[in-house]
Formats: C-alpha cells, structure tokens, sequence
C-alpha cells in the first residue's frame, strides 16, 4: 500500500566501513522513484540524461527496474550496475543488466525494462546502502558516459500488508496488518461517503480515543494485527491513517467499502460476483474485484493461455457481509517478474463458486 509521507533512516554498513542514508524496509518492497541518470558522477560533460524507476524485494533478491534514456554522444557498448562505492566515487561490475540494456546502432536514446536482475546475498546490503549505481557505457565514453547511484525512497514509518472491512450483526468490523512499524503512535479510522481521501483533520475514530487504535509496539519489524468494531447503517468507505511520533498522519490510499445497506435490505441481494478487471487491457497494474455471500476460504490465481499458474494473489479465508474486495496485479508471475505482453485469465475460487475472467496485459 502507498503512502503520502516518509521518513529516512541510516543504515551502517560494517563491511565497508561505510555510513549511507537507505530506504529499507524489514520485509517490504524498497523503490526506488525517478532517479537521474546524467553524466554528473561520470565527469564526461555528456549532455544526454534518462530516469530510473525499479523496486527491490527482498524476499526474491530481485530488482525490477526500468529506465529512458535520451542525446547520448554514442551508441550503447555494454551497461552494469557497479559498486560497492558512495555516489561519486568508482566501483566494479556487481551485476550485469539481464536482458541488457539495447546496444548498437539506434541506442542514442531509448528505454529499457521492466527488468528482473539478482541481487541476493552480499549485494543486498550494497543496494540497500545506497552503494550501487547503473552505469551507461557508449562508443563515445567507454568507462560511461551517465550513470545513476541507486539511493532508495525513504522507508515508510508503517508498512501495511493488508485492509479489509466487512459488515455483520450491525457492526462494521475493520481489520488491518502490519508488517512493520517504525515510530509509530497509533491509527486514525476515516469514514466518506465517496471514494475520495478524506483530510487528515476529519477523524472518525482516533487512536487517543479508542485503545484498539493504539500501536501494538511502535518499533517492529514483525507483523502486527489490528481490528476494530462498531454500529453502522449506511455504506461508507473506510480508511486508516497512522500518526507518528511528531504527530505527522499519514492517510493510506486504498480504502474499504462496506456496505450496511445491503445486509438491511435482507440477505437475497447479496451474492458471489467477479468483476472484470480495470483498466483492461493493463500496465503496468490493474484491479480485480469481487464479493462474497457467505464466508469463504478464496483463492484468487493467474494463469497463462496454457494453463499455467502464473500467480496467486489471494489464498486465505475472506468474510462475507456486503463489502468488496478489490485486489492490485502488478502484471508479474509469483518470482516478482513481469510476465510476457498477452493475454492471461483471472480465476476466483470461493466455496463451491468459480468464475473466470480474461486480462490482458501491455507493454
């Protein structure tokens, strides 16, 4: 899940000898957002510049990442990320682009990615340092001629992996996890009448207020469960916020819809349902939709044209009560790859109900 603010944290790299500002996260996803790429480190006065986008899971080691490129002085020879080295400095080759970056005639400008490369083990702690750089080599500059040093986003103080909402016996029931929290004081609970993020100063529920809200330990790199209930009999949206230690709150993007109104109405209008995703067709991300009648243990699962298990996106037990889940593909197979330009179904598994659906997925 995204968030509007972050923090920095300084990450010591004992091996090195080294202090670097980095942007991991215990367990999570670090990105790595609009970085540029220019002949600044490199000393070779080149005009031509690009921009770098990737993301690193450290559950995978990979890095999926893209880039453009534009008025390089020659054509592309070859391109590594180098390291370990602080920006500025030089380093050896650490890992070779695969598939790499296009060379030849043509190469002046251009674009790259998504791509997938291997940075387990030792150069883990190079990436997450921020000593590790992207570097461009052309006829022109044969050492490079631009390069980008991979500095992370800052870590996010609460890293959320996972939101959902239902609706029963009068009560709305929210609940949420953690997978790790760093200075963090609490939630705030928002409730709107649309899909629209509300304004940090309208709280419904805060954590000042409601012991339920209080962080479980305000500095974790474990998984925390959160859950709060109370009546309601109209539908809204529901969306949780996390306020830190200098009072900062930090509204997550994706909200809940329950719906009390269709329990009220009475039980017949309520029915299992897979929506066709959107956007169709996608990229780089889309949304699966879907609701349930009764509790059930739902699996929802990529496959290709041939039938292959390309994916599991759900595979744990969801609960009925009028609300819709809504589910991100990245467009990548289970490995955190992205998968080939084409067509892919969608299959949803809840009790004796099974439905499928048809994606399509662009380049």
């Amino acid at each position: 899940m995204k968030k509007t603010a972050k923090k920095l944290m300084t990450s010591l790299l004992a091996a090195t000898g080294i202090v670097a500002m980095s942007g991991f996260a215990f367990g999570a996803v670090t990105t790595f957002t609009n970085l540029v790429i220019s002949s600044a480190d490199n000393g070779t006065g080149s005009a031509a510049t690009g921009v770098f986008n990737g993301s690193y899971d450290d559950a995978t080691g990979l890095l999926t990442w893209s880039a453009t490129w534009n008025n390089l002085e020659g054509t592309i020879t070859t391109s590594h990320f180098h390291g370990p080295a602080v920006q500025g400095a030089n380093g050896g080759v650490l890992v070779g682009t695969s598939p790499p970056i296009p060379t030849g005639a043509g190469t002046t400008s251009g674009s790259a990615g998504p791509e997938a490369d291997d940075f387990s083990g030792a150069n883990e702690a190079h990436l997450l340092g921020g000593l590790v750089y992207l570097n461009i080599h052309t006829s022109a500059h044969g050492g490079g001629e631009i390069r980008v040093h991979l500095i992370a986003d800052a870590p996010l103080s609460v890293s959320m992996s996972e939101f959902a909402g239902n609706y029963r016996d009068g009560n709305v029931n929210l609940n949420w996890i953690t997978s790790s929290e760093d200075n963090n004081t609490g939630f705030n609970i928002y409730r709107t009448k649309t899909n629209e993020m509300p304004k940090t100063e309208n709280v419904f529920m805060s954590y000042k207020n409601f012991p339920a809200l209080r962080s479980q330990n305000s500095n974790s790199a474990s998984e925390q469960n959160y859950s709060i209930s109370f009546p309601a009999d109209k539908d809204y949206y529901y969306w949780v916020a996390d306020v830190d230690f200098d009072n900062v709150t930090t509204i997550y993007d994706e909200s809940v819809l329950v719906r009390a109104s269709v329990i009220n109405e009475g039980s017949k209008n309520l029915r299992y349902k897979l929506k066709q995703n959107y956007p169709n067709p996608f990229n780089p991300s889309t949304t699966i939709s879907f609701s349930l009648t009764n509790d059930a243990n739902v699996s929802l699962d990529i496959y290709n044209t041939k039938g292959q298990l390309i994916n599991t996106l759900v595979s744990n037990e969801k609960y009925a009560g009028g609300n819709e889940y809504n589910v991100n593909w990245n467009g990548t197979d289970s490995n955190g790859k992205s998968v080939s330009s084409g067509v892919y179904f969608y299959k949803l598994k809840a009790n004796d109900f099974t439905d499928i659906k048809k994606a399509v997925f662009l380049k």
